[in-house]
């Protein structure tokens, strides 16, 4: 069924030109760049680090080092561990 308008040309859908796909993004390539270190802190890590908490998680020890102790209790809450498996301590100086 064709649609004619007031003129009596052909309006609709046979009238519109179908549109062409456009082809999708081409696939990003990774770059590699040279990364730039970042800059060290200043001072001792026992320093910077003064908290330590150590646990056992899936057969392994894990031992973290946290600024403050309420990053230490910020961690603890996250990951749900119980307090009574905790070990939290002083950071000491590493001799070398």
């Amino acid at each position: 069924m064709t649609i004619k308008n007031r003129k009596g040309q052909v309006a609709g859908a046979e009238e519109v030109p179908v549109p062409v796909k456009k082809r999708g993004r081409p696939k990003k390539t990774e770059v590699v760049k040279n990364k730039i270190n970042p800059a060290l802190p200043i001072g001792a890590f026992h320093q910077m680090f003064p908290v330590m908490l150590k646990y056992a998680e899936d057969k392994t020890t894990k031992t973290c080092y946290f600024q403050c102790e309420e990053h230490l209790e910020k961690h603890i809450m996250r990951h749900k561990l119980d307090r009574l498996k905790l070990t939290i301590g002083q950071t000491e100086p590493r001799t070398h």
